[in-house]
């Protein structure tokens, strides 16, 4: 049996399921997709605990102290902070995924975070639509030692029942080592030996996304499921197959929302495209600051150098490691090597520097205060792109290794107001919708992400506000500036056929393109037909009831 005629058979459960609310499910702002996978695992409030590894970070808003400790956490949970916030930078920098609630009462004492959970009335019908509005709420409190799923993809967080906690946790870790190894067999036996009749439904709930995008075969996912069905009790399969389906459900609607978003991409593609990021800038309307191209070898001389090569490629193929555990060690690897300052690289890197600049790779740039920073900094931004987001990306398509190693220095410009720019919506990946964070002066003060911005959502076509703009109004941009940004925006999105996060300024009438970066690359998606599209009556109004 076919692939694709496989998972249509598995699928089946999902045609009839209905997207009911999960409890203790939070929606945010998401703040960086990491490997693009949600994540399960127990939280901590301690800056000390996080930095050991293997948590879940919770924190009030990120301070320049909390950087170690976020670069080594599973996922990031933030009470507030928007897009250009420390915490949203530093995730996206360290590729971990992080989420900002913008709610919620933090105790500093306990430590713990109070949340207010929606209650759902019963569902009603209305124009064809199934759907249950808010009727009330109840307060539900985050402490140490609590297991969450932080779902960064759909800007989510569950609060995990303490009597499913067990059960969920070990379910993650299961699953993250079939990544590594790709052993159906090892599921099916960790399956037979477990009498907990809830780990059957949450091993299939971490195990159904990744077989819908490819990254585990449909054979493997009908193994497991069958092993999941014999390892629990005949009361308990009624039970997993509701989860199963809900689960289904979830990631064939995902599934299908970026097919569409890619054939709108293909549509949008017209002509030829800009051989580089400066014409792409160029082409909307923006040009590049000042700045010098390290050579086009300079990775490989430093790979070389270092020696490197076979080491990168061992490690790579380990598969006694995890993508996180591998990371770790590749970017601990690269800023312990030397970058000689006489390399060629190491010369035009300082030659740039000179008088402070901006450091520019291909998943991260940061700010380097004269030549005494500047070739650290170049080892950081490579290190960058070995986190586990953009590592991930690459071992998915099949190219861990190619990595090329871009990176500009650039003269840090004097600006009237400087931000960054999402083409689409960072909440739900859609493309109506281009996100806007300007604050006063150049871009470093956004790279600190300290500074209070203000907040546009754009319509992506007219670049005209589709929202109310939330933040100071010192940092106001006018229509005018708005729509270049978003034609900016636009621009780097169809260069990139991604979503982007490009970073500006305006010095006078000048607009000017830092740098930009796709927030997510492309994944394998199956070809899905209309049996598999979302229910109409899989729908929700999160709607407040009106006091009357």
């Amino acid at each position: 049996m076919s692939r694709p005629a496989l998972l249509f058979l598995l699928l089946l459960p999902a045609l009839s399921a209905r997207a009911e609310p999960i409890s203790g499910s939070f929606r945010g702002l998401t703040l960086s997709l990491g490997a693009g996978r949600s994540v399960c695992a127990r939280v901590t409030f301690d800056r000390r605990v996080a930095e050991a590894g293997g948590r879940v970070f919770v924190l009030d808003a990120a301070q320049e102290s909390d950087e170690q400790a976020m670069r080594l956490s599973e996922a990031v949970i933030a009470r507030r902070g928007g897009l250009s916030s420390r915490a949203g930078s530093t995730a996206r920098r360290h590729g971990v995924p992080a989420v900002a609630l913008g709610q919620g009462r933090w105790d500093g004492r306990g430590p713990a975070l109070y949340l207010e959970e929606p209650l759902y009335g019963a569902a009603q019908i209305a124009s064809g639509f199934s759907y249950r509005s808010v009727v009330g709420f109840k307060e539900r409190a985050l402490r140490e030692g609590d297991a969450v799923i932080v779902d960064a993809a759909n800007g989510r967080v569950i609060l995990v029942l303490p009597e499913e906690a067990e059960a969920r946790l070990a379910a993650a870790e299961a699953a993250r080592a079939y990544d590594g190894l790709r052993d159906a067999q090892a599921l099916e036996q960790w399956l037979a030996q477990t009498q907990d009749a809830r780990r059957g439904a949450a091993l299939l709930e971490e195990l159904i996304p990744r077989a819908v995008v490819g990254s585990m075969s449909a054979d493997d996912l009908s193994r497991v499921r069958r092993a999941a069905e014999l390892s629990v009790p005949a009361s308990a399969r009624a039970e997993m197959r509701r989860a199963e389906a809900r689960a289904f459900a979830l990631a064939a609607r995902e599934a299908k929302r970026r097919a569409e978003d890619r054939a709108e991409d293909a549509a949008e593609a017209r002509g030829e495209k800009p051989a580089d990021f400066a014409a792409a800038a160029a082409a909307g309307g923006a040009d590049r600051p000042e700045g010098v191209e390290l050579p086009e070898n300079a990775w490989e001389r430093f790979v070389e150098s270092n020696d490197l090569a076979q080491w990168l490629e061992r490690t790579l193929d380990d598969a006694s490691l995890g993508l996180r555990r591998k990371s770790e060690r590749i970017r601990e690897k690269i800023m312990a090597a030397r970058l000689d300052s006489s390399s060629p690289a190491g010369a035009a890197a300082l030659s740039a520097a000179a008088r402070g600049g901006l450091v520019i790779g291909e998943d991260a740039a940061l700010k380097a205060v004269g030549p005494a920073e500047v070739l650290d900094r170049v080892k950081q931004v490579w290190a960058a792109s070995w986190t586990p987001g953009p590592l991930g990306a690459r071992q998915r398509a099949g190219r861990g290794l190619a990595y090329g190693g871009r990176v500009r220095v650039e003269t840090m410009t004097t600006a009237d107001v400087s931000g960054v720019a999402f083409s689409r919506d960072p909440g739900s990946g859609r493309r109506e919708r281009v996100f806007v964070e300007v604050a006063p002066g150049s871009l470093e003060r956004i790279l600190a992400g300290d500074v209070e911005t203000s907040s546009y959502f754009l319509d992506r076509r007219t670049g005209r506000e589709a929202a109310p703009r939330s933040g100071p109004a010192a940092a106001a941009l006018s229509a005018e500036r708005l729509a270049r940004v978003a034609r900016l925006a636009r621009a780097l999105d169809s260069w990139k056929d991604a979503g982007i996060e490009v970073a500006f300024s305006f010095s006078g009438g000048r607009l000017i393109a830092h740098y930009a970066r796709a927030l997510e690359s492309p994944r394998p998606v199956l070809p899905l037909d209309d049996p598999f599209a979302p229910r109409p009556d899989a729908q929700f109004l999160n709607i407040k009831p009106v006091a009357r």
